[in-house]
């Protein structure tokens, strides 16, 4: 069983594998290493992955539906998931509204918004980065209705600014 986990990161990070000008491998035109910003891209992470856990859906008919939500543990000895650490090769990209994304043997199981990142420490000393993640349905929860307006052939939401901040 392979497992993958792959994080969301812009032009803004040290270590994105983003195209910049008079870099000798990122500043190649036409190179296949170099990535145009202007968004996010999805690195693989999975070698520093510990462990994580997934839940989504309901688990009964007559249950309510859940925001899906996920937590991985990260390996940090190195520092490497610490925001604060300058010489971390994701420096500037660890904070929330990152995206994330788990695939188990090229399957996506599980695809959202990293809420929260915590570091922990185990009994040897060992520091553990903890991404805590939701997935859309979260976001969809929050919206709040503006108006109502009751129509012949059912109701119609007026939803301003669905995504705001998003």
């Amino acid at each position: 069983m392979s497992i993958k986990v792959e994080l969301g990161f812009t032009s803004a990070g040290a270590s994105a594998p983003f195209f910049r000008l008079d870099d000798p491998e990122l500043g190649i035109l036409n190179g296949i290493e170099g990535v145009l910003g202007g968004g996010e891209i999805l690195i693989d992470v999975s070698e520093y992955v510990k462990d994580f856990s997934f839940n989504r859906g309901k688990s009964r008919e007559l249950d309510r539906f859940q925001a899906g939500q996920a937590s991985v543990r990260f390996n940090n000895n190195d520092r490497t998931f610490d925001p604060t650490y300058e010489d971390s090769p994701f420096r500037g990209q660890i904070e929330p509204r990152r995206q994330i994304r788990i695939s188990v043997d090229d399957v996506v199981q599980y695809e959202g918004t990293i809420d929260d990142w915590n570091i922990e420490y185990d009994q040897g000393g060992n520091s553990i980065a903890v991404a805590v993640a939701f997935d859309g349905i979260a976001n969809l929860a929050n919206i709040k209705l503006n108006s109502f307006t009751p129509g012949t052939s059912g109701a119609v939401f007026v939803l301003d600014d669905l995504f705001q901040g998003v």
